[in-house]
């Protein structure tokens, strides 16, 4: 029996701990990443646009 197949079949509480805390450092960081993301001004045809942004510099192109 290969290992995948036994980590597959186990009822590990251990494992399932080890599960359940890489779940939550996902959705922490991923809140971390929308909390803290950047606001964006950016106008195209005239009408002027706010966007949300994860990076500190945005660049323009074709401007």
């Amino acid at each position: 029996m290969s290992s995948f197949t036994r980590i597959n079949q186990s009822r590990s509480p251990l494992l399932y701990l080890a599960v359940g805390a890489l779940l939550l450092m996902l959705i922490v960081g991923a809140g971390l990443v929308i909390a803290n993301g950047d606001k964006t001004a950016a106008a195209g045809s005239g009408a002027a646009l706010s966007i949300r942004s994860a990076h500190e510099a945005v660049v323009p192109v074709g401007g």
